[in-house]
C-alpha cells in the first residue's frame, strides 16, 4: 500500500513539474506575441498616420461625446 502511495506521489510531483514548465512556456508564448504586436502597431503609428488617422480622431471624438453624458 505504501508503495503504490508513493508511485501516485511521485506521479503526481513529476506531473506537476511538467504542468508548470507547459504553462511557463505558453506564457512566453503570449507574451513574445503581444509584443510583436505593440511593435507593429507603434510601427504603424509612426511611419503610416495618414491611415489611422480618421479612425483615431473619430474614436477620439466618440469618447469625448459619451464622457460628456
Amino acid at each position: 500500500m505504501k508503495i503504490s502511495i508513493r508511485r501516485a506521489i511521485t506521479f503526481i510531483h513529476a506531473a506537476k513539474r511538467w504542468m508548470s514548465l507547459c504553462v511557463l512556456a505558453f506564457m512566453m508564448i503570449i507574451v513574445a506575441a503581444s509584443i510583436v504586436e505593440l511593435g507593429i502597431i507603434l510601427f504603424m503609428d509612426i511611419f503610416d498616420p495618414p491611415t489611422m488617422c480618421s479612425f483615431w480622431i473619430s474614436a477620439n471624438c466618440l469618447i469625448s461625446l459619451a464622457s460628456s453624458f
